[in-house]
């Protein structure tokens, strides 16, 4: 009886709340060569307000030539930035593709297939790509005193704001506010007078928006 009526609440949360996680897979980028017998760190984001203890590892998957070459499980990084390091093989000279899937504790699924990319002698892939969706990087430090560095970037060039809330709900600063160019950018926050606590970065940009927990410890 427990276990069903587990489950019983567990799918009426799930009717709340029926959005899947969203990933955005930054690097490599369709098109580009990574380089052979070197270090490739793959780079994603993944949006979740429902990771939590008992959410799934994500799972990253990397196919060559259609030969499954990694399917590894990661396990849950708070502020949803991931990477993975592969040591790209010297005999590897072929199309590539690339795979993350998500599931949050809540049981919704959202699994993001690259475009194919190449493996070669000389590579010109670059670990930082431009993604195609808006990222608010998680900033660091975090915890921080007294600043703080935000990163941010931009599939396309236009107009862009980046404010910080308190707990409450309350906009305490507005640090960007106007075009910016496609592309990533950084800035630095020090926050002079304001109490410790936990505020809410949000940045809005091409019709949508990412929001980032930080906390100020004084």
């Amino acid at each position: 009886m427990a276990r069903a009526g587990s489950n019983a609440a567990l799918s009426e949360r799930a009717l709340l709340d029926a959005r899947a996680p969203t990933i955005t897979l930054i690097a490599p980028q369709p098109g580009d060569l990574i380089p052979q017998g070197a270090e490739y760190r793959f780079l994603w984001h993944i949006e979740e307000e429902h990771f939590a203890a008992g959410a799934e590892p994500v799972v990253f998957t990397l196919i060559v030539d259609g030969e499954l070459i990694l399917n590894e499980s990661l396990p849950v990084e708070t502020g949803g930035d991931y990477h993975l390091d592969w040591l790209v093989s010297s005999d590897l000279s072929d199309d590539a593709w690339w795979r993350v899937a998500a599931v949050d504790s809540l049981g919704n699924q959202a699994v993001e297939e690259s475009g194919p990319f190449g493996i070669g002698e000389e590579g010109t892939g670059v670990p930082e790509a431009i993604p195609t969706r808006p990222v608010l990087a998680a900033n660091y430090p975090n915890p921080f005193n007294p600043a703080t560095t935000f990163r941010f970037a931009l599939p396309e060039a236009g107009p862009v704001k980046l404010s910080v809330y308190d707990a409450r709900g309350r906009r305490v600063t507005v640090l960007v506010d106007g075009p910016r160019e496609r592309g990533w950018h950084e800035l630095r926050w020090r926050p002079a007078g304001r109490a410790s606590g936990v505020y809410l970065a949000r940045l809005e940009c091409a019709g949508e928006s990412r929001t980032r927990k930080l906390v100020l410890l004084k």
